[in-house]
Order: C-alpha cells, then structure tokens, then sequence
C-alpha cells in the first residue's frame, strides 16, 4: 500500500517509482512482486484502513511538517512484527504554513524512531530517490530469505505500505503481498 499526505507527492512518486523499478529488475532474480496498493483507495470498497495495514508486509513512510494519527498506526504495525521504513523531510517549511503542536509531534517521534534506527532524514525529493531503493532491496532479501519458499520454488509477491506523512505545501515479509 503506498500513500502520503499533503506535501509529499513528490516523495509518493519517488516511492512508487522505486517499487516499479524493483519489479523490472531485482524481483527476477528474487521472485518476490512489489505490489503497490493506495491506501486512501483501497482495493475493496469495504476495506479498512486496518485491513490494509493488517495484509502488507513493509510500511514505507515519508513525513515533512505533521504526523497525525500515522505514528500510531506505524506502531501497531511495527508491533505485529513488520518491517517499517520511515523518511522524514528536512525541507524548510514556512513557519506561518505550519501548525508548531504538530510539528513539535512529528520531531519527538522522529527522534525516537531515529534512534530505532528505523528512520532517516532526507534533504531533497532527490536524495530519498538514491535511498530509499537501496533500503527497499535489503528489506525484501531480508524478508525473502527469512521466509519459506512455496512448493513451486518461487516467492509470491511482497506487499508494502507506504505511510501517510505531512500536509504542508509542497517544497516485507514475503508471500503474497501487496506495495
């Protein structure tokens, strides 16, 4: 599942672009699909948010000015024993744009994620584009080599989630998942 807030569409499409690339290359030699899936278009017209979360296998999150109710979800996520990648903007927001409570938010759970080492900075939509594949691929082999094979000797798909983020203006286990 691949989502994102206000102010990083950018990042999205730097995310999705990562996750087309990975299925054109590394998942022939893997077997293991990245398939991307919405998160605020769900793929069933009664899934949930949760039933999202619930069927992905990596959580792929870019934050900027905000983190809203994402760390919660992210934490429940990570508390189900899922792999999360978490990407957090330093772009200079323009104060008066910007709700400091929010932003006081986002930088403690930024703080303690980085400290999980399970987030990293990002200077520019470009730099995101040079880490977040190399992140991808170790987090896949990870998942695709902890994982049993099926009986046809290929993996099934990985699905990955990519977590809402910021709403400022703009500046996996493996087997069968969804991106």
């Amino acid at each position: 599942v691949v989502a994102s807030a206000g102010g990083t569409d950018e990042e999205r499409q730097a995310v999705l672009e990562a996750i087309h690339a990975w299925n054109a290359t590394p998942s022939a030699a893997t077997g293991v699909v990245l398939l991307p899936v919405p998160w605020e278009v769900p793929s069933g017209a009664e899934t949930s948010d949760r039933e999202v979360l619930r069927d992905a296998d990596i959580l792929v999150g870019t934050f900027w000015t905000r983190l809203g109710t994402a760390g919660e979800e992210v934490d429940e996520f990570r508390k189900a024993g899922k792999r999360v990648l978490l990407y957090f903007s330093d772009a200079p927001a323009i104060p008066s744009r910007v709700n400091r409570e929010q932003y006081g938010q986002l930088e403690n759970y930024r703080l303690q994620r980085e400290g999980e080492r399970l987030a990293e900075g990002y200077g520019s939509v470009g730099e995101l584009r040079a880490k977040f594949p190399q992140h991808l691929a170790t987090v896949v082999r990870d998942l695709h080599a902890a994982s049993p094979e099926p009986a046809t000797g290929r993996a099934g798909p990985a699905k990955v989630v990519a977590e809402r983020g910021s709403s400022a203006p703009p500046r996996a286990r493996t087997a069968p998942a969804r991106a």
